[in-house]
């Protein structure tokens, strides 16, 4: 069985809360908010592999950059599509 590469997932902008799977089962996870504003927060990996966490408020016509640091290494990066809000 292969096993499948960690991924971060948006699950809502506002607030901003960001799905992690296929991680290394009951580890930590460093994940930064680089944009639009920069939070980090140190998560632990449950045993299925999966976090959530909610980062800052976030706003639903603002784009995210979120990274995840991995104890084991490496590094994982969620860029949210462009929002679909109007041009000021």
């Amino acid at each position: 069985m292969v096993a499948l590469p960690p991924t971060l997932q948006l699950v809502t902008r506002a607030p901003l809360v960001v799905r992690g799977e296929h991680f290394k089962a009951e580890t930590r996870v460093r994940v930064v908010e680089i944009a639009p504003a920069r939070k980090a927060v140190l998560v632990r990996v449950g045993a299925n592999g999966g976090f959530l966490v909610k980062l800052l408020a976030g706003d639903r016509c603002t784009r995210a950059v979120v990274v995840a640091h991995p104890s084991a290494g490496g590094l994982v990066t969620l860029k949210t599509p462009p929002p679909l809000c109007p041009a000021p």
